[in-house]
């Protein structure tokens, strides 16, 4: 479990223990958590189970009791529009959310936020904060209810409200017939640490140079989790074949302690992005149609494209590195399709436009 607190919090009050009759064993061979592990379901029904026959029990659920019942990353839906000056820039930007909620089920005591405001802060991660010198900004949010049970998925609400904002900036970009690289730094003047990721992602990506005909180049920037990241993927498109051929991130997290770690977790996050981009899970009459592999497709190992990372020690304070890569793999590529195909991604996944991975 990621949750030890929260399962021990959990543990106590279900089996009505006193503190010292409940300890949680800490591990470091978690293997992957991504925030699923946060939630204390199956411990609690291990212990229920413990209980009702008197000896330990070791549980196990197969992949289709997993998928089957998850708490799922929330659908979320982003309108945005924004007022230009007369150089093509944003004077204003506006933007709605629509969102389930994302922070309730790991953190309980949000529920009375919920109840009274309508807000669930997590969701609105990434649209309430900008380093875009934009004069003026509104956010309306609206939380959805819905009987699906949502939670956190690797990038909490960073994911879709950046892939929302990096691709409506490349549009202004388009529409002001400026290049989507130079639109962004103009945007960002003043502000050294991410005009520093920005121009070395650009330059590590080889930005502006010739690409054949049906290649393209997107970027996308965020500060995300305390981090200012700025990635440029570069893909193939043919007819309904998308090849994502290189990904190049420049991380500022402040301090990097444990590079290995560091770039494992960057480049793990890629291939995050690139199943956000390839699957998702649809449901039934009350029920989840993918309930295993050979229905909700993970990226296969051809393909992943290379990866060049690289780190900026920037300073205090520290940022994360763990989730913030995810972030910006779908607008970084859907502005790529976009500049090899001129086929503009507004939604997840690819199949939704014909595309698949090649």
């Amino acid at each position: 479990t990621q949750g030890q607190e929260f399962a021990f919090v959990a543990l106590k009050s279900a089996l009505g223990m006193r503190d010292e009759q409940v300890i949680v064993n800490r591990t470091v061979a978690i293997g992957g958590g991504f925030g699923r592990r946060l939630l204390p379901d199956f411990v609690l029904q291990a212990a229920v189970a413990s209980k009702a026959v008197g000896a330990p029990v070791k549980l196990i659920w197969d992949r289709e009791e997993d998928m089957l019942h998850d708490y799922y990353r929330p659908a979320t839906f982003v309108r945005m529009s924004a007022a230009l000056d007369p150089k093509g820039r944003p004077g204003a930007l506006a933007a709605r959310v629509v969102s389930p909620t994302i922070l309730l089920p790991v953190f309980p005591p949000i529920e009375s936020t919920l109840k009274d405001k309508g807000i669930d802060p997590s969701a609105l991660e990434g649209m309430l904060e900008t380093d875009y010198a934009i004069p003026a900004r509104r956010v309306d949010f609206h939380l959805l209810q819905t009987v699906i049970p949502t939670s956190v998925m690797r990038t909490t609400g960073y994911g879709p409200n950046v892939f929302a904002i990096e691709s409506f900036v490349d549009e202004l970009a388009i529409a002001a017939k400026v290049d989507p690289y130079r639109y962004r730094h103009s945007l960002l003047a003043g502000n050294a640490r991410a005009l520093r990721v920005l121009d070395r992602a650009a330059a590590l990506g080889d930005w502006g140079k010739p690409l054949r005909k049906g290649h393209g180049r997107g970027m996308a920037y965020a500060h995300a989790f305390g981090t200012r990241l700025a990635m440029v993927a570069e893909v193939e498109v043919a007819r309904d074949a998308v090849k994502v051929r290189k990904v190049t991130t420049v991380v500022d997290c402040g301090e990097v302690l444990d590079r290995g770690i560091a770039e494992a977790s960057i480049e793990g996050g890629v291939v995050f992005g690139l199943a956000y981009c390839k699957a998702e899970v649809t449901f039934k009459n009350g029920r989840p149609e993918q309930d295993n592999f050979n229905g909700y497709e993970l990226p296969y190992l051809a393909e992943a494209p290379s990866m060049v990372t690289e780190f900026i020690e920037g300073g205090r304070p520290l940022g994360g590195v763990g989730e913030v890569s995810p972030v910006t793999v779908p607008p970084s590529i859907g502005n790529a399709i976009y500049a090899a195909s001129g086929k503009r991604i507004r939604s997840l996944p690819l199949s939704r436009h014909g595309l698949r991975f090649a």
